[in-house]
């Protein structure tokens, strides 16, 4: 059995079918567990490590949410630390320090693992990743309705954070020349209508009123229902904004080599959420350096109207886009 505690209580005025159902979903999120449980003591009990090194990044919380950082400085981690670090990370799903979850950890770095059966480890790997395919495909057909799913996932997984369960382990599937880390910027652009504005900004506000009813957000949240709803119905909105800058790893590969697993792709480029697992393999690293933002161009804001700031949300105007 898992270490995770897990509830055991259905919502009350579910059918048994739907009852069913969510028992399925725990029995599948259980397996996931175990199976990352124990491919973390196969690692620790048959690997040697080749090099190891991780860059932790500095604790974000929701106060960060919408103020993009000058700084970001890194602090590495070498060796068993390193590693310690790394099989920790993969086994964190849950909500950490009372935040919301809306930004979670990351934590790139290269792990490089001697071990007697590499393919063996990938293939587990992979399963994993198709086993957390699995469970989300399954909370996704939990309700047709993103709103209620959600409130049901509560319930059924509590404090499960979506992004950290069903992100995939990263692992090499070809053999590898290099692998260089740096920070890259992401732009986000979505179009509201006001229905659909209100319906977010409400949702936000059940879930911090519920989990955190003593939050300033509350009030923030408030405050910007109350100004949407002095919109004519027809208003439309564009939210358009500069995601968090994150780490990313470019992968070189060795030339005239083959991917090892033939139902899989050998990534380039990937968003450094976690390490890098290889196995057996000798590999030039270019480390992450600390963000610094006056280093870098940064993303031109819309010309539209700006309504909430904390959020990025802009007037929709044809005449200006």
């Amino acid at each position: 059995m898992s270490q995770y505690d897990i509830q055991h209580e259905a919502p009350n005025q579910e059918d048994a079918s739907q009852r069913r159902f969510f028992g399925l979903i725990r029995v599948s999120y259980t397996d996931l567990l175990d199976s990352i449980a124990l491919l973390v003591d196969e690692l620790l009990e048959r690997s040697t490590i080749e090099n190891a090194c991780v860059f932790e990044l500095p604790a974000f919380d929701d106060n960060d949410i919408g103020s993009p950082p000058e700084h970001i400085p890194i602090v590495l981690h070498q060796g068993d630390d390193a590693l310690k670090l790394a099989l920790r990370h993969i086994q964190s799903f849950k909500l950490e320090n009372e935040h919301s979850g809306r930004i979670i950890k990351r934590l790139p770095g290269l792990i490089s693992l001697s071990h007697p059966e590499p393919v063996s480890v990938l293939s587990r790997m992979a399963t994993i990743n198709h086993k957390k395919s699995e469970l989300h495909k399954l909370i996704i057909q939990s309700h047709p309705d993103k709103n209620k799913r959600f409130l049901q996932l509560v319930d059924i997984l509590p404090n499960l954070v979506k992004l950290k369960a069903f992100r995939d382990l990263l692992f090499a599937n070809r053999p590898l020349y290099s692998v260089g880390f740096s920070w890259k910027h992401r732009k986000s652009m979505k179009r509201l209508s006001k229905r659909q504005l209100l319906d977010m900004l409400n949702k936000t506000l059940s879930y911090y009123e519920s989990r955190f009813p003593l939050s300033p957000y509350n009030d923030i949240v408030q405050n910007e229902l109350s100004l949407i709803s002095q919109y004519p119905a027809t208003s439309r909105f564009i939210m358009a904004r500069n995601l968090r800058v994150a780490p990313a790893m470019n992968l070189r590969y060795e030339k005239d080599t083959d991917v090892i697993l033939s139902e899989l792709k050998a990534p380039v480029d990937m968003i450094a959420h976690s390490p890098l697992f290889v196995f057996n393999q000798s590999i030039k690293l270019h480390p992450l350096k600390p963000y610094c933002s006056q280093d870098v161009r940064q993303p031109e804001a819309p010309r539209h109207r700006l309504v909430i700031d904390r959020l990025s949300i802009y007037e929709d105007s044809i005449d200006t886009i």
